[in-house]
């Protein structure tokens, strides 16, 4: 609580914090929020990134991202969320959540179904390429064309 009072009355510029700093943190003049590791599920890091911005204030967050799996997950569900509530992911997240598997399956059934580019299976233009993709979508795929008969001399 001490050090928390000495933030609040801006004796200290920086304050580095747990999650429990993400929930009930009322600091107005908190602008910028830069979280080091990913959260567990979006719905906590809405909680992370909502310390800025308070009472009509401008802020910024961040959160730095790598390629493993839980970030990319996580990459992926801050699209889905950032799409729902009418905004865009920047070209970077996008990237990083079509790495994840689930997610990019899901975006080349939408891509396929509107005949959009890249649709056809296994398309190397598309969101994956072929060796890409699990083998289980890979089979599902429509079979391949019939090989063309030698040319008559």
């Amino acid at each position: 609580m001490r050090i928390m009072d000495s933030f609040r009355k801006r004796k200290v510029d920086i304050l580095v914090a747990t999650d429990l700093a993400a929930r009930g943190l009322d600091v107005a003049s908190i602008r910028t929020v830069v979280s080091y590791d990913v959260a567990r599920d979006v719905q906590t890091h809405t909680h992370r990134v909502g310390r800025t911005g308070r009472a009509g204030e401008a802020g910024e967050a961040f959160t730095l991202l790598t390629s493993d799996l839980k970030n990319r997950k996580m990459a992926a569900g801050l699209v889905e969320h950032l799409e729902v509530i009418g905004s865009t992911a920047g070209e970077d997240l996008m990237d990083l959540a079509m790495k994840h598997v689930p997610f990019r399956a899901s975006r080349l059934a939408v891509t396929q179904k509107r005949g959009g580019p890249g649709s056809a299976p296994n398309s190397v233009n598309g969101s994956a390429a072929a060796e890409e993709q699990p083998r289980k979508r890979a089979r599902s795929a429509s079979p391949p064309s019939p090989p063309s008969p030698p040319p008559t001399p």
